[in-house]
């Protein structure tokens, strides 16, 4: 009787062991995003502005609305 308590007990803290790693809930997921930050550099004229934009329109609002300054976006 000993012997099939601890099989038993043997298979039950096995199975534990490799399923309940499987089952933790991720907490950190990376998230992805397509945004980056354009920044128009500043010239003698204007200051250095950055703005984050996450669509193609949003950057080419932002490059037509700083047409007269380099423009890196990242």
């Amino acid at each position: 009787m000993k012997k099939i308590i601890s099989y038993v007990a043997a298979i039950v803290l096995t199975t534990s062991i490799i399923t309940l790693p499987g089952c933790k809930k991720e907490t950190e997921t990376p998230q992805t995003s397509d945004c980056k930050t354009c920044k128009a550099l500043a010239t003698a004229t204007k200051p250095e502005v950055s703005a984050e934009v996450c669509t193609a329109e949003a950057e080419q609002t932002f490059r037509s609305q700083h047409l007269e300054q380099e423009i890196s976006c990242r």
